[in-house]
This record gives structure tokens, C-alpha cells and sequence, in this order.
């Protein structure tokens, strides 16, 4: 009865709360781009040409595997969608994962088929 009640109030809280961090972070994503054209042209301009790479992702290891996509002066983002990021892994060779050693590339191609 009132104990159920409480308990789906307080899912349907915690729901609405993580769709609007979810949201909260696709605005901070958009604005990702602009802010770090800017950034690099700024460090282009105060060091009289010195170039950037960057990577846009919805964490560090896809940004870092991003930043190589457009080197040596580029940018390159990664949605923070599950479709997006497993387009952007499965366009990516296995030896290009940071990290990721001779022998883990091996067990991936040889068990999973993963290149």
C-alpha cells in the first residue's frame, strides 16, 4: 500500500534526476567543441604555431584514442551515445586501444575476432 507508493515516488525521483544529469551532460558535451577549437587556437597563436590535437568523448580512454584520429592539428568527437561509441571502437584497430599490451591484442583477435 503507503510503503509501495513511497517507493515508486522515490524511483521515479532518482529516474528523473539521472535524465536530467544525462541531459546536464549532452549540453556540456555540445559546448566541448567550440571551447577546444578555441583552446587550440589560442595556444596556436601564443606560441607561434605550436599544434594541438584533441579528443571529445564521454571519457578519458575515447578522448585519448580521439585526439589521434585528426593528428597533428585536429580535433575529433565522440558522442556520448552507445551507438556513436561503438561505431568509433568498431572503426578502430585493437592496436590503437592505450593500453591495451601485444598479448590482450592477441586474445582478442584470436578468441573474439575482435581486429
Amino acid at each position: 500500500g503507503e510503503e509501495a507508493g513511497e517507493e515508486a515516488g522515490e524511483v521515479g525521483e532518482g529516474v528523473a534526476s539521472w535524465l536530467s544529469e544525462v541531459e546536464a551532460a549532452r549540453r556540456v558535451h555540445a559546448l566541448a567543441g567550440p571551447v577546444v577549437s578555441e583552446i587550440r587556437r589560442r595556444v596556436r597563436d601564443a606560441t607561434g604555431g605550436l599544434t594541438l590535437s584533441a579528443g571529445i568523448a564521454p571519457n578519458f580512454l575515447l578522448a585519448k584514442m580521439g585526439a589521434d584520429v585528426n593528428k597533428p592539428d585536429g580535433q575529433h568527437t565522440v558522442s556520448p551515445t552507445v551507438e556513436a561509441v561503438l561505431a568509433f571502437l568498431s572503426a578502430t584497430p585493437t592496436r590503437k586501444v592505450p593500453f591495451l599490451g601485444r598479448v590482450a591484442e592477441k586474445l582478442l583477435q584470436e578468441v573474439l575476432g575482435v581486429r
